[in-house]
């Protein structure tokens, strides 16, 4: 297992495990959605963060930071509840100091990972970053 720290040249394979992520844990979004969605993070969203992939023979799991916020983290479906998104977690609050997180309030499972891992709930929007109708909850870690 080994970290690595991401670029623009990584963009093709991190835009298709995020995919792969989301359509496997994000159940509740749309096909439109998703196709909203990709573009932005491939234009402009991953551009402006600190992006730090988990490799074992290939890529199989990400973060992404600005300042003290944990911006996203996927995880390939196959590997999910195998300890992989903790050890992103913790190397994402020992290298970038992340102590914030925002997730989607209908993404049951990483709400559970986030509050299993110390963070806790402090407040709700209705709207995601993308304008959609998809409440997010914004958490801290204690």
């Amino acid at each position: 297992m080994e970290f690595e720290r991401l670029t623009d040249k990584n963009f093709p394979e991190v835009i298709q495990l995020w995919e792969d992520s989301v359509r496997f844990s994000h159940d509740f979004l749309k096909e439109e959605d998703i196709s909203l969605m990709k573009p932005l993070l491939i234009n402009t969203f991953l551009q402006s963060l600190n992006l730090v992939g988990l490799y074992t023979d290939r890529l199989i799991g990400f973060y992404g930071t600005r300042s003290s916020k944990l911006e996203m983290l996927y995880v390939l479906p196959d590997f999910i509840g195998k300890g992989y998104g903790k050890a992103l977690l913790q190397h994402a609050r020992d290298f970038e100091k992340i102590d914030a997180v925002e997730v989607n309030e209908q993404n049951i499972s990483a709400l559970e990972f986030y509050k299993h891992q110390g963070f806790r709930i402090v407040k709700k929007v209705e709207q995601d970053h993308w304008g959609l109708g998809y409440p997010l909850v914004h958490m801290v870690f204690d």
